[in-house]
């Protein structure tokens, strides 16, 4: 893939799902069968605010960051939004914010309903704004178990640096 680097391990932000403890859903398990199939490292970080997922990008160091080259975020989501929770949501341009340009050449997935529902412009900023070299995500609202399943293909096909038939800045998965 043009412009990524090869996969080490994937960074993994998760927020809650539901609000139901006894069947709480999780990408975790995802994370564990990609780490023993193709033996590769995660870190998985749950966060449900904003000051959380801050807390845990920024103790993610520029040391570990050479062992890393897919971000994984796993939220709700809508029209070019991060719901963390019911009371706070973040926007794509205060996510690349955020991100700034530790993720230099790294692999986005937006695992967020509905986040690439906007303007090509704007995503095409926050690709300039991160330096970035892939990213995907949904245009609509999408079915968990589908989109946990699809997004184990996708993983794969990264961590084993398959060619993914995408443009190289943007996949629609619709």
């Amino acid at each position: 893939m043009a412009g990524t680097t090869p996969c080490k391990a994937i960074l993994t932000f998760e927020g809650s799902w539901n609000s139901n403890t006894e069947k709480r859903l999780s990408v975790k398990p995802l994370l564990e069968t990609i780490s023993k199939l193709n033996n590769i490292k995660y870190t998985h970080c749950p966060c449900n605010t904003v000051s959380e997922f801050q807390f845990h990008l920024y103790n993610f160091t520029s040391s570990k960051a050479s062992k890393y080259s897919v971000l994984y975020l796993a939220f709700h989501g809508h029209s070019g939004r991060i719901v963390l929770s019911d009371q706070e949501q973040m926007n794509l341009e205060d996510l690349a914010d955020l991100l700034g340009q530790r993720f230099r050449g790294w692999s986005v997935l937006l695992s967020c309903c509905s986040i690439l529902c906007l303007g090509e412009k704007r995503i095409k900023n926050f690709v300039k704004q991160t330096e970035v070299g892939l990213v995907i995500g949904y245009r609509k609202a999408v079915d968990w178990g589908e989109s946990v399943s699809f997004e184990f293909i996708i993983l794969d096909h990264l961590v084993l640096e398959k060619q993914l038939n995408c443009y190289p800045l943007l996949a629609d998965l619709t």
